[in-house]
């Protein structure tokens, strides 16, 4: 399993031991108990512990795939992608609305520590390795995949020169539901949210949440603050988007892939 709650790092265990693994084991919410407040703060940022050796397992699990494909002898022609659908919050206050936190992947908002994640390639045939701190988005990927058949360009494809986007329409029905089981008020974790991130330095995120919106300077995975109130101006492009008529029916999926997507929680 990935790293997903709850978090089970077996013997890469290194940081969260026994009694945070009682402690996770207790919890009958691992979300709305912290948001509605029957639960303190420092519980559920004492778990990242038991994260970090979910974390670990996973990347034993990559060192086990990339070893096996060097003894192959296929690693030199295989396109090696790390990356991650979302990151996992601990409590990690909104700079939009500060009364508001993180936690798991899903109580609305467009927080840091679910959309900077990880994005490792390395091309067939390897190269000198080097850190781009350039937006990306996966939109682009299926021509870093095309390029690497083909013998032609490299993974710089997915990076832009324009902006990217990330966008919620906050909380879905079913997690309303258990979210009322625990807030009176649960307005605002409906509210829709928008985000724009632009390559500069440092790269600028700028934010919509409801009526609440600034423009958010974002250094690297750690660090973040507001840079300016007024983020009226990139915010507009999300506005002037238009549907790609894509449909969002998953028509023709076999038992034997939703049983999956339940497994995994996205169903």
């Amino acid at each position: 399993m990935d790293a997903h709650f709850p978090y089970e790092g077996g013997e890469y265990d290194q940081w969260g031991g026994k009694r945070l693994a009682r402690l996770q084991d207790s919890l009958d919410d691992q979300v709305w108990e912290f948001v509605g407040g029957q639960r303190p703060w420092w519980q559920r940022e004492a778990l990242e512990a038991l994260y970090d050796g979910a974390i670990r397992r996973m990347d034993a699990q990559l060192e086990r795939v990339v070893e096996r494909l060097r003894q192959r002898g296929s690693l030199e022609n295989t396109l090696v992608v790390v990356t991650a659908d979302h990151g996992e919050g601990f409590g990690e206050p909104s700079l939009l609305r500060p009364e508001q936190r993180c936690v798991g992947h899903g109580n609305g908002g467009l927080y840091e520590a679910l959309l900077h994640v990880p994005l490792v390639v390395r091309p067939p045939g390897g190269g000198s390795g080097r850190t781009v701190s350039t937006p990306a988005s996966l939109t682009r990927f299926p021509s870093v995949v095309d390029a690497a058949v083909d013998g032609a360009g490299t993974p710089e494809r997915a990076f832009v020169d324009g902006p990217v986007v990330a966008a919620t329409n906050g909380i879905d029905p079913d997690t309303q539901q258990r979210a009322r089981e625990h807030l009176s008020d649960i307005d605002v974790l409906t509210t829709p949210a928008d985000a724009v991130y632009r390559a500069s330095e440092p790269v600028r995120k700028t934010v919509r949440w409801g009526d609440a919106e600034a423009e958010v300077a974002v250094p690297d995975a750690h660090a973040r603050w507001i840079a300016d109130h007024d983020a009226s101006s990139a915010i507009d492009i999300v506005d002037e988007l238009s549907t790609a008529g894509v449909s969002a029916e998953a028509d023709g999926v076999s038992q034997d892939v939703e049983q999956r997507l339940q497994d995994l929680g996205y169903a």
